[in-house]
């Protein structure tokens, strides 16, 4: 179950909307979803990734970051995400752009 935030009490739930999360309905996202996770990622565990994976619609791939101690903040301050992320992105996006009629 892919959820909206947690607000740390039934009580700061219920204000917010109940006091169990709501579902995010996962059928109306309908693009392409590139997933690139990293298995040292303490903020989205590499399990949740995979599971919002399966549930998508349209994962058009999921993409584990080479370098094992990889880790959530590595994705914006990391010294080689261009080498661990960005190349590969890049050329994913390129791949799908030529594949458009």
């Amino acid at each position: 179950m892919i959820t909206m935030a947690h607000h740390g009490s039934p009580l700061a739930n219920l204000a917010a909307y109940s006091i169990t999360p709501p579902e995010y309905d996962l059928s109306k996202v309908t693009v392409p979803s590139y997933i690139h996770y990293g298995v040292n990622d303490t903020q989205a565990d590499y399990r949740d990734v995979l599971f919002l994976a399966q549930r998508l619609r349209n994962t058009a791939g999921v993409y584990p970051i080479p370098r094992q101690s990889f880790n959530h903040f590595d994705f914006i301050w990391g010294g080689d995400v261009k080498t661990q992320l960005y190349d590969n992105l890049i050329n994913l996006l390129k791949e799908a752009e030529r594949a458009q009629p």
